[in-house]
């Protein structure tokens, strides 16, 4: 598959989020679990959910190694935090993004391809690389998923 990195300028939004430490093996279990506590707690408090969760990759995660993962959803002004979720402001600003079509194992060549355009465009990186989950993986076949790719710019 071919990757067309594109630029777009990201306007500042509030997420509630989960910080886990999970590692590949278990990253599924991880983020359903975090995406449904996610969810649950929206719906209780009746906080508008405003667009489709991602998570951010903070640290890499490699075969044996447990590295922080932070699940998120973007809301509508005046949500709060609780317990274990957290209220995060994303900055405005510049992201590189491209879009993944198959099975979340095989996303890894959407990732080479943003370090590459990003390498060959002298552009630097100002945040944690995220994946956005466009459509069920619950009610979709695993190829014809969608994710998108992307990283904040300097």
């Amino acid at each position: 598959m071919s990757y067309e990195v594109e630029v777009r300028e990201e306007a500042p939004r509030d997420v509630l989020c989960i910080a886990a430490r999970t590692t590949l093996a278990e990253i599924g279990r991880t983020l359903g679990e975090c995406f449904g506590e996610l969810v649950a707690y929206a719906a209780e408090r009746g906080y508008q959910i405003v667009g489709p969760p991602f998570v951010a990759y903070p640290d890499r995660l490699d075969q044996g190694a447990e590295g922080t993962v932070e699940v998120c959803f973007p809301v509508a002004p005046g949500a709060e935090p609780r317990g274990r979720v957290e209220l995060r402001r994303l900055s405005a600003g510049p992201l590189a993004w491209t879009m993944h079509r198959g099975p979340y194992d095989q996303v890894g060549a959407a990732y080479a391809a943003l370090q590459a355009w990003m390498s060959g465009n002298g552009r630097q990186v100002a945040g944690p690389p995220r994946e956005t989950y466009l459509n069920d993986p619950g009610a979709t076949p695993p190829d014809e998923l969608l994710t998108e790719v992307a990283w904040p710019l300097a």
